[in-house]
């Protein structure tokens, strides 16, 4: 669980475009994956300029934590949950079950930097992020998208975080980055929304990919009142009758005529054929790589579709960035 060079720039953007970062809480102890010259990349491209020293500080400090980078933010407070104690954590609180209400609408940005794809019970380790923020507050993720099996109980679609941080639960997502693990600079997609674009957004592709989501509570509503479900099945519950395969074209009349000699297929297709033709038939010739009608190529993470967020913000001043204080002045808060 940590803050690398890609989620220390998504985090600058948001910095820059209005994010509050001035009570925060982390999934766990965040460490600074950062290197050196990484680092001061990073501050530079978002107009600050620091000395060879104030780098070095901002590494070491806090024995390697990610503490003193978030007082670059202008975070006042900084409270770290986790289930165990070994990384002298302020918060001793297990996110398989619910917080307790002192916790509860509390801060301004809540921080997941790898931790929820360990959590078991997702649905409310994901409430708990939810309830976490105070009304304008802002979830930040940095989590796995695609090639990352084994690394932890799951990885992550964007449509998941659309639905889950939904207007119906209180939240809007700003954003939703996607980029693969690469030798240099990455290259970044905006994934659409499923519910907008009117299709799954899907991914094949052999690189191990990242999911970065930005979103903010915009009201306090009990969260999952309803379940959430996949924008394509609720649109086809909303109308009430089963799609007419046939108004589909070619792809759809295949479709149609699969379904109606799916036995005779069976029988007589091999299954490596058989499977191919379903898969086909259903799916279409499935592509590799970042669909353009899914994913809007950007060329760095400043560039934000449609605009800033909350427009123009002042940059961090430099002396912002000087060695923070000791965990220990951190304000604490009771165990949930």
């Amino acid at each position: 669980m940590g803050i690398d060079r890609n989620l220390a720039d998504f985090l600058l953007s948001a910095r820059d475009n209005g994010v509050d970062f001035e009570r925060v809480a982390t999934l766990g102890r965040l460490n600074l994956f950062i290197d050196h010259r990484s680092l001061r990349t990073v501050f530079r491209r978002h107009g600050v300029h620091l000395t060879d020293a104030e780098i070095r500080a901002l590494r070491t400090a806090n024995g390697g934590y990610a503490e003193p980078f978030l007082r670059c933010l202008r975070a006042q407070e900084i409270v770290s949950i986790d289930a165990s104690c070994y990384e002298q954590a302020s918060v001793i609180h297990d996110m398989n079950r619910p917080i307790g209400d002192e916790l509860k609408r509390r801060f301004s940005v809540v921080l997941d930097g790898g931790t929820l794809e360990h959590v078991f019970n997702f649905p409310i380790a994901i409430q708990n992020c939810m309830e976490l923020l105070k009304v304008g507050g802002h979830f930040f993720a940095h989590t796995m998208a695609n090639n990352f099996m084994g690394h932890g109980f799951y990885q992550f679609s964007p449509e998941l975080f659309y639905r889950v941080l939904s207007p119906e639960n209180g939240f809007r997502v700003h954003r939703a980055v996607m980029f693969e693990s690469r030798i240099g600079n990455p290259r970044w997609y905006e994934a659409a929304d499923p519910e907008e674009v009117g299709e799954r957004v899907e991914l094949i592709n052999s690189r191990p990919t990242y999911l970065l989501i930005h979103a903010e509570r915009i009201a306090d509503v009990p969260i999952f009142a309803t379940p959430p479900q996949q924008a394509d099945y609720g649109a086809l519950w909303k109308k009430g009758v089963p799609p007419k395969y046939d108004s589909l074209g070619l792809r759809g009349r295949l479709h149609q005529w699969g379904k109606s000699h799916n036995d005779l297929l069976l029988k007589y297709l091999p299954g490596a054929l058989y499977d191919l033709g379903v898969s086909t038939i259903t799916r279409g010739f499935l592509r590799r790589g970042f669909p353009r009608r899914q994913y809007i190529p950007l060329n760095s993470l400043q560039d934000i579709p449609g605009g800033n967020l909350h427009g123009a913000a002042g940059l961090i001043p430099s002396d912002s960035a000087a060695a923070p204080n000791h965990p220990a002045e951190e304000k604490k808060s009771p165990a949930a």
